[in-house]
């Protein structure tokens, strides 16, 4: 069973992180230590899916699947920005990996 506490909170931790690096104009040393605990979070998460997944592939499909759902809304939520067509069609192929995953067990 996978824990999903692990995994909402892993992967919001993940794509926050992303975000910071993408708005920070800075230097890295400013951001340091909040991407730390951001990666030591982002860790947990992948740590929580590995241990409750079927598989390997299952546990990367439903953390790619997830990560990739927060990024999409920071993208359009946050930053305001259009996702480009290859990023859809990318987000598009990983919840048909997931239904193909869960129809053919």
């Amino acid at each position: 069973m996978t824990n999903w506490w692990g995994l909402i909170i892993g992967s919001f931790a993940a794509a926050l992180c992303e975000y910071l690096f993408r708005v920070h104009r800075g230097p890295y040393d400013q951001i340091f230590p909040i991407a730390m605990i951001l990666a030591l979070i982002t860790n947990y998460g992948v740590f929580s899916v590995m241990q409750g997944a079927a598989s390997l592939i299952g546990g990367l499909l439903l953390w790619t699947f997830l990560t990739q759902a927060w990024r999409v809304a920071f993208t359009l939520l946050v930053l305001h920005e259009q996702p480009s067509i290859g990023a859809w069609v990318g987000f598009g192929l990983v919840i048909m990996a997931q239904l193909a995953q869960r129809v053919w067990r």
